[in-house]
């Protein structure tokens, strides 16, 4: 809903056919690899807790291993190992592929992103630049928001990533223990204390908010005058179509924008 209806309808009134159709066309262009690369990775995360789901229920029901009483070790016939790393890995390449796509997108619409993605002295440098360049107050507000990101949750994202493309990550294997009845148990590893399913759910929630807040930022500044894009409260979001940025128009004299609906 918010990667095609709300971002494609802000498009339509800031590249408004047949007038605008070329931009549009590219801005699709550019736009459609970070949507696909975001459902890809969003496509792991779901893998990833089938396999664990299911790699469970395997356990549980004697298909996937046993214990041996005559050698008393546990003897596991089918592991999770393989496929668990992979879609693990993949959600981290697939994310970092939508984000570097962003930086296409900004370079198209006006705006040098990159440096949102570099090391910390190299961003105090360019940061300066943007402010430099775009020195209005929205401007200001946005990158002081998207550092907040940068520093906090994009961080992380990147250690993980920087492991998987560069040092060989691999996942800690799967341990399994007898519980005092006797049956196996599966102990998936852990990151701070967090399931995997779990981590790469938290890992999504901020994948996502990060390539839209780019994405609506770009779009809200090319928007006509009387345009302007507003957050809707998420207590007031239709849970049938939960979009979080609505795009309103101000009418003359009136304090507060009106939603379009249509």
């Amino acid at each position: 809903n918010r990667f095609l209806f709300q971002i494609l309808k802000i498009r339509d009134f800031v590249y408004p056919k047949p007038a605008e159709k070329e931009k549009c066309l590219i801005f699709d262009n550019l736009h459609t690899p970070i949507f696909q690369n975001l459902m890809e990775a969003r496509m792991a995360k779901e893998r990833l807790k089938d396999v664990i789901s299911q790699h469970k229920e395997h356990i549980k029901n004697g298909t996937a291993g046993r214990y041996d009483e005559a050698q008393k070790i546990i003897r596991i016939d089918k592991s999770a190992d393989l496929e668990t790393s992979l879609f693990f890995k993949d959600f981290f390449i697939r994310g970092t592929i939508a984000i570097k796509n962003t930086i296409a997108l900004a370079d198209f619409m006006g705006y040098k992103i990159s440096f949102l993605f570099v090391e910390d002295k190299k961003f105090s440098s360019e940061k300066g630049k943007f402010l430099k360049t775009w020195t209005t107050e929205r401007h200001s507000k946005w990158l002081a928001y998207m550092e907040n990101y940068r520093n906090g949750w994009y961080k992380a994202f990147a250690n993980f990533r920087g492991k998987i493309e560069h040092k060989g990550f691999e996942l800690p294997k799967i341990k399994y223990v007898l519980d005092g009845d006797g049956n196996i148990k599966v102990k998936f590893p852990m990151f701070d204390s967090m399931q995997l399913d779990d981590l790469l759910n938290a890992e999504w929630e901020g994948l996502y908010r990060f390539c839209e807040e780019i994405i609506v930022f770009l779009l809200s500044t090319k928007l006509p005058p009387q345009f302007e894009v507003v957050l809707i409260p998420k207590e007031k979001r239709d849970p049938t179509h939960p979009i979080k940025y609505a795009l309103a128009i101000r009418m003359p004299g009136e304090d507060k924008p009106t939603i379009i609906n249509n």
